[in-house]
């Protein structure tokens, strides 16, 4: 026995050691997982600016791309088609043929409100330039047209006080396309003179003439109206001139009315088409901006992306009139920032102290777990040792009450032998202590055996009436316990029994055991004061109460004197004989009959043993 308690007390010394072997690696664990966080929030901290910048990049060439798509298919339109009328190669027909052009029909891309094409020669008396509104635009309505006219007529003398040069110098590139002579004749003279063109047909047949067509060039600039508006132009002209044309004019041709001439002695157009610049400007990069921004950056346009940035916000500038090449007319006043993105610098930090917060819940259950753990564990380890000494003390206890009434026995016995009681009431008096020894050594081998048969078992049993019950068993209770009476003081037992009580489960045996028990317990502790057992009715439950003037029991063990071999004090020092299993085998008889066993100090001193049955319906 005392190895094992031993080694019980040696886990109860380790245990501090086992909780620092586990949770150290717990907090080595955290440790590092921290820090991970944290070089984690420093690393997405120090690439906001990288990662704004590549944003930005990102953006713009998306941006980019759309309006380069957008502007080549422009570019892929045939020049002579910027007019209302225009003649295919007159090779395949026997008479002059003039189609209406596709920009009055085809469908309008969003972006594009108005086709247009002037005269760029200076001082021509037939200097002119024409709006071309296609009907299915959205912004083809005629309350609009007004103001592209004005735009245009603007826009003309931009290009006369040379305010946009790169546009004038053709520094853009020149593509030299060959082109039937009547299709360039057609487009060069307007289509106004048809009957001159007619007559001029067969000279024309089979004959290509060179025109120079430029790239467009896009030009920003605001109107005498107040609007902002943006053009793609483009220049075409001759890129020979062939004086033998207007020679071989034939005579018929009434004099105002030679269409070639434009032809032969050169002709200057500017053409290209009206540009709406909130498209290019702001819903561009809008309609981009979801691909590219993530939940941390925005985008902002107009007055919001020319103010500075916030507390917690990198700005990054969209300069789309540099990244579209867009020339400014010099007295334009205008922002070119109209567009930026902006980067909440403080999301890594949210992002940190969600992680943190998360991290936090982890640690904190699994310090709840390791803690719930340990506690488990200690309390398992101190219920293990107090189990042993109450083992010990069983041991301790039935060696004792084993050796007593052994010897008590024995000794009587011999004197018996020896015929040392020589008279007739001495041999009577030693008869009845061994008597009383062996019922002693009767009860302790009675109440370990039904500490074994009741913790494998449950009693069988049936309604009965407490009082019937106890009655029948007055006589064996007057007898229990005897043995603890002494000459002078002998605890008499009194029965107050009510009547009429509800039926209740009971059984012979655990009833019988139960009295027993708190009857024994009441006249070993009672002091040769009177015990008294008492039934009742008390609200839902029919109680049975052992009560005593005995010392009663020490505070803060009223619910462990019904633990298994527990018993108050020292074992060595104990004055009265027991094994602490009296009270155990009543609480395991009252839960067999599904009756509770309790202990209250009763009033006036000493001690009430309560057993509340509950009545069978």
């Amino acid at each position: 026995m005392r190895p094992i308690l031993g080694a019980l007390r040696g886990l109860g010394r380790g245990v501090p050691l086992f909780g620092a072997l586990l949770v150290l690696p717990a907090v080595v664990l955290m440790f590092l997982h921290a820090g991970g966080l944290y070089r984690a929030y420093t690393s997405d901290l120090d690439a906001i600016p990288l990662r704004a910048e590549h944003d930005r990049l990102q953006l713009l060439d998306l941006v980019d791309e759309r309006f380069r798509q957008f502007l080549a298919s422009e570019e892929q339109r045939p020049y002579y088609q910027y007019a209302s009328t225009y003649s295919p190669d007159a090779s395949f027909y026997d008479d002059l043929v003039l189609l209406s052009s596709p920009i009055l029909e085809d469908p309008v891309p969003s972006p594009l409100q108005a086709w247009f094409y002037m005269d760029a020669i200076q001082g021509s008396d037939a200097r002119r330039f024409e709006l071309i509104v296609n009907e299915n635009g959205d912004l083809g309505d005629h309350d609009k047209q007004p103001d592209f006219e004005i735009a245009l007529f603007d826009m003309l003398g931009l290009m006369d006080s040379s305010m946009l040069p790169e546009l004038s110098s053709g520094g853009r590139g020149v593509d030299v396309l060959r082109v039937p002579m009547v299709t360039a004749a057609v487009h060069a003279d307007r289509a106004r003179h048809e009957d001159c063109l007619r007559t001029c047909l067969p000279l024309m047949r089979a004959r290509e003439v060179s025109v120079a067509v430029s790239r467009f060039q896009l030009m920003l600039f605001r109107d005498s109206a107040g609007h902002l508006r943006l053009a793609a132009v483009r220049e075409v002209r001759p890129a020979e001139v062939r004086g033998d044309i207007s020679t071989g004019i034939p005579l018929a041709v009434p004099k105002g009315g030679r269409c070639l001439e434009a032809l032969a002695e050169g002709f200057h157009d500017y053409q290209g088409f009206l540009i709406d610049p909130s498209w290019v400007f702001q819903r561009l990069a809008e309609e981009h901006a979801p691909l590219v921004l993530e939940s941390d950056a925005r985008l902002v346009s107009g007055l919001d992306a020319r103010q500075p940035a916030g507390e917690g916000e990198l700005k990054r500038a969209l300069d789309l009139v540099t990244l579209l090449d867009i020339q400014e007319s010099r007295d334009l006043v205008w922002f070119r920032n109209q567009q930026a993105i902006l980067t909440d610098t403080t999301a890594p930090l949210a992002r940190f102290r969600a992680s943190i917060l998360r991290f936090g819940a982890v640690v904190l259950m699994m310090v709840l777990s390791l803690s719930t753990g340990l506690v488990l564990l200690l309390g398992n380890v101190r219920q293990k040792l107090a189990q042993a000494r109450r083992t010990e003390n069983f041991v301790a206890a039935v060696t004792h009450e084993l050796r007593t009434p052994l010897a008590s026995i024995r000794l009587h016995g011999e004197m018996l032998a020896d015929g040392i009681a020589s008279t007739p009431e001495a041999r009577s008096e030693y008869y009845q202590r061994i008597l009383g020894e062996t019922e002693r050594l009767s009860l302790l081998v009675e109440n370990v055996l039904q500490k074994a048969s009741l913790d494998s078992e449950t009693a069988s049993s049936a309604p009965g009436d407490l009082t019937e019950m106890i009655e029948l068993m007055g006589p064996q209770l007057e007898e229990h316990g005897a043995h603890y009476n002494t000459g002078e003081s002998e605890a008499a037992l009194e029965l107050d029994l009510a009547r009429d009580l509800p039926p209740v489960l009971l059984q012979w045996d655990a009833l019988s055991g139960i009295l027993r028990n708190l009857v024994g317990n009441a006249r070993k502790y009672g002091g040769g004061t009177p015990v008294t057992v008492r039934t009742r009715r008390a609200k839902d439950r029919v109680l049975l109460e052992v009560l005593d003037r005995g010392p009663g029991v020490a505070a803060g063990e009223e619910r462990r004197i019904f633990e298994a071999f527990y018993r108050t004090g020292d074992e060595a020092t104990r004055e009265r004989p027991g094994t602490g299993l009296g009270l155990h085998l009543v609480q395991l008889h009252a839960a067999a009959l599904g009756a509770e066993a309790s202990y209250r100090p009763r009033e006036g001193g000493g001690s009430a043993f309560v057993v509340a049955f509950p009545p069978v319906a």
